[in-house]
C-alpha cells in the first residue's frame, strides 16, 4: 500500500512539474517536493569520490602508446617550451589540427611540474568529465528525483567510450562536456521563453568552439531551430533567438581565429579547410576513417556497453514498434515530457548530421552520449525483475573475460595457428603474451582482486536462476548489482590491466635509447609516418625529411616504420639500419628503424618525385576501444 501512495505521490510531482513547464515557469520552480538542493550536493560529493577513484588513476599510470595523445601534447609541449600562446605547433612545426583550449589547459596544468607529462595532458578530459557528471546529476535528479539522477550518472560514467575518453588526452571529452552544459543550459533558457541573454550557454558553446571549431556551434544551432519549430515557435522568434545565442559565440570565438590568422595566414586557412570543409565533404586526400554510417552507429551500441544491453531485456516492446511505428512512435511522443523529446532531437540531430561525413570515428558521438544515458535510464529504471538478459550478458562477459586472461598461457599457443592474417596474429600473439606475463609475475593483491570481480560476475550471472529472488521482486537490486559489477572491473582494468598494455607499446623506453645514442648537435628526421610519441619523449627532436633539402651525397639520421622502407628507397634515398626499437610503438608489430641515409638521385621513383605526403593519422590504434 505504501508503494502505490508512493507512486502516487511521484505522479502528482510530474504532473505539477509539467504543468510549470507548460506555463514557461523558471527551471528553479520545477522541483519535485522531495527533493532538496542539500541532498544533490551529498550525492554530488558522493559521485565526485567515486570518478577520483575510478577516472584519476588511468591518467596517471601509463605512457603514451597511441597516436593521438602525443599530437595533442606536443602542441601544449611548443607552448610551454617556446611561449607559442596563440595558435602553437605540431609535429615538425604543423599547424595543429584542433583549436587550443585543449592545449592551453594542458599548459596549465602543467604549470606545477613545469614540463608536459602524460598526466597533466589527460587532467583536462578527466576533469571536463567529472564536471560533466555532476552537471548532469544535478540536472536530472532536481527534475525526476535522485535515483533517476544517480541512475543516468552512473550510465555514463561507466560506459565504455564515455570512461575511455575520460582518461584521454584528446579533445572529444573537453567538446562533450562544453556542449553538454551549453545544451542543458539552452534547455532551460527556452523554458524561460528565450526571454534574456543566455550568459552560461555562451560561455559553454564559447568554450566548445575553442575545442573543436565550426561544428560546435553548427550543430547545436540546428538543435535550437529544431526544438523551437517542434514547440509551435513563430519562424520570426525562432531567428530571435538563434541571433541572440550564437551571434556572440561566433564573436568571442572569431577573436583567436584572427589572431591565429595574422601569425600564420597561409597555412592556417590550409588547415581550417582540411579539418572543417573537406573533412565534412569527404574530399580529403588520405580519407581517413572511412566508414558506412551504419558502422558508425554500431559503435555507438558498443560504446555504450555494458547498458546497451537492455535492448535485449525490451525486446517485446521494440516488436511494438516495428509492428506499428507511427502508431506506437506518436504514443510514445505524446506521452513523453519535454526532456524527453530534448533528448531525442539531440541524439538525431548527431546521428543525421555525422552520417553525412565520409570521415567517422565512434568519438563524434559522445557528446550524445549524456542524452542516450537519460533515456536508458527510463528503461533499466522500469525493470520488473532481476532476471533480464541483459543481467545474464553482462555476468557472462565478466566470466568471459577473467577466463580469457587466467587461459592466456594456453591461448598464446592456440589461437595464433587459427588465425590466417598476419597483421591479426601479430595482434593477438602480442596480447596474449601480456596475458600470460601479467598472471605470470600477479601480485596476490591483484589476483584476489580479479577472483572478486570474477565472484560478483558469477552471482550476477547465477540471479536469475534464484527463484526466491524472483518471487520477492526486489527489482530494486538490479541495476545497482550490474553497475557494481561493472565498476569494479573498470577499476581493474583501469589500475593495472590497461597500464600493462599500453607501457608495452610505449615510446618512452626507445626514445631514451635514442637520447643516449644520438648527440644532441645531430638533427634526426622521419619519413612517412609521423612518431609523435617518440617525438614528445625527446622533446621535439624530430623533423620530417620531406622539409628539408638534402645535398646529394650528405648523410642523416631518419626514422622509419618497417612499411615506410621500400617508400623510402623509392623516393630517391638509400641508406643501412643503424638499429630498430626492441618492442613494437603505438601497435602490436609496428617496430621503428633507424637508418643513416643519403640521396641517390638515380634510385628515385617517378611517381615519388616532390615532396613526400606525409601520412595521417587514419590508421590510428586505439587500445581501450
Amino acid at each position: 500500500m505504501r508503494g502505490k501512495v508512493d507512486a502516487g505521490a511521484e505522479f502528482v510531482n510530474r504532473g505539477l512539474a509539467e504543468h510549470f513547464l507548460c506555463r514557461g515557469a523558471r527551471a528553479s520552480e520545477v522541483r519535485y517536493t522531495e527533493i532538496t538542493m542539500s541532498s544533490v550536493r551529498v550525492v554530488s560529493l558522493w559521485l565526485l569520490c567515486l570518478c577520483s577513484v575510478l577516472i584519476l588513476p588511468g591518467i596517471a599510470n601509463r605512457d603514451f602508446s597511441t597516436r593521438g595523445e602525443p599530437r595533442e601534447a606536443l602542441v601544449a609541449q611548443s607552448m610551454l617550451t617556446k611561449g607559442e600562446v596563440v595558435l602553437g605547433s605540431g609535429y615538425g612545426g604543423d599547424v595543429p589540427s584542433k583549436p587550443p583550449l585543449l592545449h592551453w589547459l594542458g599548459v596549465l596544468s602543467s604549470l606545477p611540474m613545469g614540463e608536459v607529462t602524460a598526466t597533466s595532458a589527460r587532467l583536462p578530459s578527466a576533469v571536463a568529465a567529472i564536471f560533466a557528471l555532476i552537471f548532469l546529476l544535478r540536472f536530472v535528479s532536481l527534475r525526476y528525483g535522485l535515483t533517476r539522477g544517480v541512475l543516468t550518472a552512473l550510465i555514463l560514467l561507466t560506459s565504455i567510450e564515455w570512461f575511455r575518453s575520460s582518461i584521454t588526452a584528446r579533445v572529444d571529452m573537453l567538446l562533450a562536456a562544453s556542449l553538454l552544459g551549453g545544451l542543458l543550459c539552452m534547455f532551460e533558457w527556452t523554458e524561460r521563453k528565450c526571454e534574456g541573454l543566455p550568459w552560461t550557454c555562451l560561455v559553454f558553446f564559447g568554450l566548445a568552439t575553442l575545442t573543436k571549431g565550426p561544428v560546435s556551434i553548427v550543430l547545436p544551432a540546428g538543435i535550437l531551430i529544431a526544438w523551437l519549430c517542434l514547440q509551435g515557435v513563430s519562424l520570426r522568434a525562432t531567428t530571435r533567438a538563434t541571433a541572440i545565442l550564437f551571434v556572440p559565440t561566433v564573436c568571442i570565438a572569431g577573436l583567436w581565429y584572427l589572431a591565429a590568422f595574422l601569425e600564420r595566414p597561409e597555412a592556417f586557412l590550409d588547415k581550417i579547410w582540411y579539418e572543417n570543409v573537406a573533412r565534412f565533404l569527404g574530399s580529403q586526400e588520405d580519407e581517413p576513417h572511412r566508414g558506412s554510417a551504419l558502422a558508425l552507429y554500431a559503435t555507438m551500441f558498443v560504446g555504450l556497453l555494458p547498458w546497451s544491453l537492455c535492448f535485449f531485456s525490451g525486446l517485446a516492446t521494440w516488436k511494438k514498434f516495428i509492428c506499428s511505428p507511427l502508431r506506437e512512435g506518436r504514443s510514445y511522443w505524446h506521452a513523453a515530457d519535454s526532456f524527453t523529446k530534448f533528448s531525442w532531437i539531440v541524439l538525431s540531430a548527431f546521428l543525421v548530421f555525422f552520417a553525412i561525413p565520409g570521415s567517422k570515428r565512434s568519438v563524434y558521438l559522445l557528446p550524445a552520449y549524456p542524452f542516450v544515458a537519460f533515456l536508458l535510464s527510463s528503461v533499466i529504471a522500469a525493470w520488473e525483475a532481476p532476471r533480464q538478459w541483459s543481467s545474464r550478458l553482462l555476468g557472462a562477459l565478466g566470466v568471459l573475460v577473467a577466463t580469457v586472461f587466467c587461459a592466456a598461457g594456453w591461448l598464446r599457443d592456440v589461437i595464433p595457428s587459427m588465425i590466417e592474417s598476419e597483421r591479426a596474429r601479430n595482434h593477438a600473439i602480442f596480447y596474449l603474451d601480456i596475458g600470460h606475463r601479467f598472471f605470470a609475475d600477479i601480485h596476490p593483491i591483484v589476483l584476489s582482486c580479479c577472483l572478486f570481480a570474477t565472484l560478483i560476475s558469477l552471482v550476477v550471472l547465477g540471479r536469475g536462476s534464484l527463484p526466491w529472488i524472483e518471487r520477492k521482486g526486489d527489482s530494486a537490486l538490479c541495476w545497482p548489482s550490474l553497475a557494481s559489477l561493472w565498476i569494479v572491473m573498470l577499476f581493474i582494468g583501469n589500475s593495472i590491466i590497461f597500464p600493462v598494455v599500453a607501457n608495452s607499446l610505449s615510446s618512452r623506453s626507445f626514445a631514451q635509447v635514442l637520447v643516449s645514442q644520438i648527440p644532441a648537435s645531430e638533427k634526426l628526421y622521419s619519413f612517412g609516418t609521423a612518431f609523435y610519441g617518440l617525438s614528445f619523449y625527446m622533446n621535439r627532436r624530430i623533423e620530417y625529411l620531406g622539409k628539408v633539402a638534402l645535398p646529394r651525397g650528405e648523410e642523416r639520421l631518419v626514422l622509419v616504420s618497417l612499411d615506410d622502407q621500400k617508400l623510402l628507397q623509392a623516393a630517391g634515398y638509400e641508406g643501412k639500419e643503424l638499429m630498430r626499437s626492441s618492442s613494437p610503438l603505438t601497435k602490436p608489430g609496428d617496430y621503428v628503424v633507424l637508418m643513416k641515409v643519403r640521396r641517390n638521385d638515380k634510385l628515385t621513383h617517378p611517381a615519388m618525385e616532390g615532396e613526400f605526403k606525409i601520412q595521417q593519422d587514419s590508421e590510428e590504434w586505439d587500445l581501450l576501444h
